[in-house]
């Protein structure tokens, strides 16, 4: 796969994670979001398993790796936009665009481009607006979780890059879909009232999550 398609394809994740954000909340009216994390992503993952090919022990731990990975990021994100509005959450957690490369940069020990420096001053700037209060600098809980999320997100793209990299992608693309919604239900039974979603509206929410966000998006990030 050239590089531009890797980029295109990377993008998409990207473009569809950000469209989930309204059909998250709209899902999180009456279950929590680690409820919601556990249906979405077992449905992503019996929709696309078919897809998966010889799957070897070592891929089953690096899909689980990347999948605790994910679930810490779902986490951070579903939390965080409990109380925080879409479009903050939006640009906020986009910023691992930039955080993915100063970071590579620091592991892999090379110094990191100019315009990566930029974007990241660029990328600060518009997080200090937009957390601006009053004449103080001031994260709020959501925000704060938020950011958290941009910055696991980074975290695991390096990760998953390392630990993948002798491994088929699609089938880390898949299975570990699988992980993401074992290690939510653990803990949708440890810390919520685990209950199943009854209106139409936010199985469609969740539906759309599962479908199109998790069996597309999440799926197609790994391979990119």
């Amino acid at each position: 796969m050239t590089q531009r398609k890797a980029e295109a394809l990377i993008a998409l994740g990207l473009t569809l994670r950000g469209t989930s954000l309204l059909f998250s909340k709209l899902a999180m009216q009456t279950i929590g979001p680690f409820t919601l994390c556990g249906i979405r992503f077992l449905i992503s993952f019996a929709v696309v398993h078919k897809q998966i090919c010889s799957v070897t022990k070592k891929e089953v731990l690096h899909s689980a790796i990347v999948g605790f990975l994910y679930f810490c990021c779902m986490a951070f994100e579903l939390l965080g936009l409990r109380t925080t509005p879409s479009s903050t959450t939006a640009f906020i957690e986009n910023t691992s665009v930039v955080i993915v490369p100063l970071l590579a940069a620091i592991v892999y020990r090379r110094l990191p481009k100019r315009m990566d420096i930029l974007c990241a001053l660029i990328a600060l700037a518009g997080i200090a607006f937009m957390t601006l209060k009053g004449s103080k600098l001031a994260f709020t809980p959501g925000e704060l979780l938020i950011f958290c999320d941009a910055v696991s997100y980074a975290i695991t793209v390096v990760v998953m890059d390392i630990v993948t990299v002798d491994d088929n992608a699609l089938n880390i693309g898949v299975f570990h879909l699988f992980f993401i919604g074992f290690f939510s239900l653990l803990a949708a039974f440890a810390f919520e009232d685990f209950t199943i979603p009854t209106s139409a509206p936010e199985w469609g929410a969740i539906l759309y999550l599962a479908l199109v966000c998790g069996a597309i998006g999440f799926t197609i990030q790994p391979v990119g």
